[in-house]
């Protein structure tokens, strides 16, 4: 519903759908995202803002271990062509800049920790949860690059282990549509 009343304004529909795409990744919600990825792209989203929600979708889908249909590699592809932080990115989504290059890039601190959180997320999406990825989550959530939603992400991600819990359970008198 958020989504089809911001639709005649932009930069709500954008805000609208990352916000998505950010629940989307820390509840484990694929729909979610697949959704808020459809959406950016069809509705013709700046390249970046459709970048990140890919990037979420894509992770998404590590995490669920779902086989992606391909939309997010599309994505990717269409976007390393782009000069700059988001063409990194997506190069690095896309398999044609390795984990390194990616950091090398990288020209400040809010570069190198969002190089930080996506390489940390990748790399602990085969089940290899070990200390090392949660203290790599951890180097993120206390980062000085506060107004970054992967520092939020990172948090929540904390948050849940912390809390065993993986996904908000709903209270037993509700029940979605």
């Amino acid at each position: 519903r958020a989504i089809s009343v911001s639709a005649t304004d932009t930069s709500q529909l954008s805000a609208t759908l990352l916000d998505a795409g950010r629940r989307g990744l820390v509840t484990g919600d694929l729909s979610i995202l697949q959704t808020a990825a459809r959406e950016a792209d069809s509705a013709g989203l700046a390249d970046e803002d459709v970048l990140y929600i890919a990037l979420w979708l894509w992770l998404g889908e590590r995490a669920a271990k779902e086989p992606s249909d391909g939309f997010a590699e599309r994505l990717f592809g269409r976007i390393a062509n782009q000069p700059g932080w988001i063409g990194h990115l997506a190069a690095w989504a896309a398999g044609t800049l390795d984990a390194e290059g990616l950091r090398a890039a990288a020209k400040d601190a809010v570069q190198r920790t969002e190089a930080d959180f996506y390489t940390t997320m990748a790399s602990g999406q085969t089940g290899t949860q070990d200390e090392r990825y949660w203290s790599a989550l951890d180097k993120v959530a206390h980062s000085d690059a506060l107004e970054l939603i992967e520092v939020d992400m990172a948090r929540n991600f904390l948050r849940q282990r912390a809390s065993g819990a993986k996904k908000p359970a709903l209270p037993a008198d509700v029940t979605l549509p």
